[in-house]
C-alpha cells in the first residue's frame, strides 16, 4: 500500500503541475495580446550620400563624407569617394538648394502597432539633441519622398520659425516614408538651435563644419506618433508610439580612411590558396586607420589581373580588373572568389592587390609596388583544407569523396583549428604549394589509395582530438571505469578460484 500510495500522490501532484502550466501558458498570451511588443523597432535608413549602415537602429551611427564651403570634396593620391554614393555639401540649405542635390534622405519605418482611431493621422518627427543638457528640439523637415515640404505635403507648420514643417504623415505599420533634411537648415532654425550639438557655438545659426582631423556630428532622434487632423498645425506633442532613444549620430567627415600593408612574407601568408575558382583570406592583417569619431572600416576589395599585368586598386577598379570582390574586414579566413582555375593544359595566376571602403563610401588603394601578391592561382581540385571542396587534394582523392565522412572532419579541422593560427595558416599555404599535382596522380593510380588512407589514419585522430577535447576525456574517463571492473573482476574470480 505505501507504493501504491507514493504512484498514487505523485500521479495528483503531476496533474496538478500541468493545471497550472496550462493556467500559466493562458494568462501568457493574454497578456502578450495585451502588451505592446517589446520587439518593434523604429527603423531609420540612409537612402543617399553614404553606406550608412543599413537599418540603423537607436544610438548608432551614420557617416558621410561631405563638401564645405571650403573644401569642394575633392580626393587626391590613392583615395577616392564611391562613385556610386553621392558627395553632399553640408553648407547648403533648403534655400539655396534648389534641385534637392544635397539633401540629406533617410527612410523612417515601424513594425509597431499604430493605435489610430477616429479624426488621428499617424505623423513621423525629428528631433536634434542639444551640446549640454536639456531637451532635444523639434527639427524642421525639407522633403517627404523627394518632394520639397509645402501645405500639400508636409504638417506642423510653424510661421513663426520662418514657416517651416515639423511632421509628415506616416502611411501605416510597416510601410517606410522618406524624410528629407538639411543639417544646415537644423543651425539656421530661427536661433532655436543655438546649443544644438554640431551647431557653431561662434555663429549660432550656422553648422559647425567639419574640418581635417575633426568630423561633426549631429544627433537626431526620430519618431512616430499620432495627432487629431484638426491639430496638425501645431508641432506633435503626443508621447510617441514608436521612437529611436537614445538618437542616431549623423557624423560628417572630410578626411578620407588610412590603409597600409603588413610585410610581404605576412601579406604572401594572408592568403590560402587555392579553392575552386576562389582564393580564402585572411583580412585581419590589414591596417586601417581613420579620424577619431570617424568612419570605421566597412569592407576590403580584392582585386586581379592576370599575370603579368599588376592590379589597378584605383577609382577605376570596377572595369580596370578581371577579379572584383569584396571582402569582409578582420575575418581570419574569408572566401574572395571571381578567378578562373588553372589547369595541366592552361597556367592560369593573378597578380592581386587590394583597397579598403569606410561607411562612408570613402576608397584607398594599396600602392601595387608595396602590396601585391604575385602568382596567385586556383584550381577544380580544392584540397581537405579547403572549405565548402567538391573535389579534394590528396585526403579525397584517397577517400573518393569530397563529402566522406573523414574529408568533412578534416575541413572542419582547418576551419576551426589551423586557420585560427599562423603555423597553421603557414601549414596550410604549405600544403597547398605541393599537394596537387600528387592528388591528381593518387586519383590516377588508386592502388596507392589503401597506403594513403593509413597514413592518414594519425592526422585523422589528432583532428578528431582536436575538434572533441570533451569526447577524448569521457573516453578516457570511460577507459578508466573499465578498467577498474577489469581489475575488481580478475581479482574476485581469483579470490572465487581460491
Amino acid at each position: 500500500m505505501r507504493f501504491k500510495s507514493v504512484r498514487f500522490c505523485s500521479g495528483y501532484y503531476i496533474s496538478n503541475c500541468l493545471r497550472l502550466l496550462r493556467a500559466a501558458l493562458f494568462f501568457g498570451l493574454l497578456l502578450e495580446a495585451a502588451l505592446p511588443s517589446a520587439s518593434a523597432t523604429l527603423w531609420v535608413t540612409p537612402s543617399n550620400g553614404t553606406i550608412g549602415g543599413t537599418n540603423n537602429y537607436a544610438g548608432g551611427s551614420v557617416y558621410y563624407f561631405v563638401k564645405t564651403a571650403a573644401f569642394s570634396g575633392a580626393l587626391s593620391g590613392l583615395s577616392f569617394k564611391d562613385p556610386t554614393i553621392s558627395t553632399l555639401d553640408v553648407s547648403q540649405t533648403s534655400a539655396t538648394d534648389t534641385n534637392l542635390a544635397n539633401l540629406f534622405r533617410v527612410l523612417v519605418t515601424t513594425d509597431q502597432a499604430i493605435p489610430v482611431t477616429g479624426n488621428q493621422i499617424a505623423v513621423v518627427t525629428f528631433t536634434a539633441s542639444p551640446t549640454g543638457s536639456g531637451s532635444p528640439h523639434a527639427a524642421p523637415i525639407a522633403a517627404i519622398n523627394g518632394i520639397p515640404c509645402d501645405d500639400n505635403h508636409c504638417l506642423a507648420k510653424d510661421n513663426t520659425r520662418g514657416g517651416r514643417y515639423y511632421a509628415i504623415a506616416y502611411p501605416g505599420t510597416g510601410q517606410a516614408v522618406e524624410v528629407g533634411f538639411y543639417p544646415q537648415d537644423l543651425c539656421a532654425d530661427d536661433g532655436q538651435f543655438r546649443t544644438i550639438q554640431g551647431c557653431n557655438i561662434a555663429a549660432p545659426t550656422t553648422l559647425s563644419q567639419p574640418v581635417s582631423g575633426t568630423p561633426t556630428a549631429m544627433n537626431l532622434g526620430f519618431s512616430v506618433t499620432t495627432v487629431t487632423t484638426n491639430a496638425v498645425t501645431d508641432q506633435p506633442s503626443a508621447t510617441p508610439i514608436d521612437t529611436t532613444s537614445p538618437p542616431i549620430s549623423f557624423v560628417f567627415q572630410i578626411d578620407p580612411p588610412g590603409f597600409s600593408c603588413p610585410d610581404q612574407n605576412t601579406l604572401n601568408a594572408a592568403v590560402v590558396q587555392p579553392g575552386d575558382t576562389q582564393i580564402f583570406l585572411n583580412t585581419s592583417v590589414f591596417s586601417f586607420a581613420s579620424i577619431t569619431g570617424g568612419a570605421p572600416v566597412f569592407q576590403y576589395w580584392v582585386v586581379g589581373n592576370l599575370s603579368p599585368a599588376a592590379p589597378a586598386p584605383n577609382s577605376s577598379f570596377r572595369t580596370a580588373n578581371a577579379v572584383v570582390s569584396g571582402a569582409l574586414a578582420n575575418q581570419a579566413s574569408v572566401a574572395v572568389g571571381g578567378f578562373t582555375n588553372t589547369t595541366a593544359n592552361n597556367p592560369i595566376s593573378y597578380n592581386i592587390g587590394f583597397l579598403a571602403e569606410d561607411l562612408a563610401g570613402v576608397l584607398v588603394g594599396s600602392d601595387p609596388s608595396t602590396c601585391t601578391i604575385s602568382g596567385v592561382q586556383t584550381g577544380a581540385i580544392s584540397g581537405f583544407l579547403g572549405p565548402g571542396a567538391k573535389k579534394c587534394f590528396i585526403a579525397t582523392a584517397a577517400y573518393g569523396s569530397a563529402e566522406s565522412a573523414p574529408v568533412v572532419m578534416l575541413r572542419e579541422f582547418r576551419d576551426q583549428v589551423l586557420l585560427n593560427f599562423k603555423v597553421g595558416r603557414a601549414f596550410v599555404s604549405w600544403y597547398y604549394s605541393w599537394s596537387p599535382p600528387w592528388a591528381e596522380w593518387l586519383e590516377e593510380n588508386a592502388v596507392f589509395r589503401v597506403p594513403v588512407l593509413l597514413a592518414l589514419a594519425p592526422l585523422e585522430i589528432f583532428a578528431w582530438i582536436c575538434l572533441h577535447p570533451f569526447g577524448l576525456i569521457l573516453l578516457l574517463a570511460a577507459a578508466t571505469v573499465l578498467g577498474v571492473i577489469l581489475v575488481f573482476a580478475g581479482r574476485s574470480l581469483r579470490h572465487y578460484e581460491s
